[in-house]
C-alpha cells in the first residue's frame, strides 16, 4: 500500500506560509505507508520551490529523498499513453500532463488514495480501478 503523492500537498507541507502547511505535514509526517512522488511531480515541486524562495526545503526535501523517506516513481510508457487519453478525456477541465500522469500512475499501482490539494481535477476524474479516488488531507 502506498500515498500517492501530488505536488500541490508536497508543497504545502514544505511551505511553513501555506495555509494547508500544518494539514499537509501532518499527513505525509504520520502516514504509514510508502509515500511515493511520481517523477513529474518532483520536476514540478522544484520549479515551485524556486519560485517562492524556498531553497532550504527543496533541499532537505531531496535529501529525505536520497535517505529512502519516498519513493520516486517514473511514469511508464503505458502511463504516459493513459495520461494522454485521459486529457483528451478531461479537455475542457486543462488537466496538464504532471496531473493526468499521476492518475495514470493510481490506476497501475491500484491505490486509492492521493495526497492533493486540487479538488477540481482529481475530484472530477474517473479512473478504471476505483470510482473516485479518496483525497487527502
Amino acid at each position: 500500500m502506498a500515498l500517492i503523492c501530488d505536488t500541490s500537498a508536497l508543497l504545502a507541507a514544505l511551505d511553513r506560509a501555506d495555509p494547508r502547511h500544518a494539514d499537509c505535514a501532518r499527513l505525509l509526517s504520520e502516514a504509514r505507508e510508502d509515500l511515493v512522488v511520481p517523477m513529474l511531480a518532483l520536476a514540478e515541486l522544484d520549479y515551485f520551490c524556486a519560485k517562492k524562495g524556498l531553497h532550504e526545503a527543496w533541499s532537505g526535501f531531496l535529501e529525505d529523498v536520497e535517505a529512502g523517506a519516498w519513493r520516486v516513481v517514473a511514469p511508464t510508457h503505458a502511463d504516459l499513453c493513459r495520461a494522454r487519453e485521459l486529457q483528451e478525456m478531461y479537455h475542457d477541465l486543462g488537466i496538464g500532463v504532471v496531473d493526468a500522469s499521476i492518475a495514470a500512475l493510481c490506476e497501475r499501482l491500484a491505490e486509492d488514495r492521493l495526497a492533493t490539494l486540487d479538488r477540481r481535477h482529481f475530484g472530477t476524474v474517473r479512473l478504471n480501478h476505483v470510482k473516485v479516488l479518496t483525497l487527502l488531507p
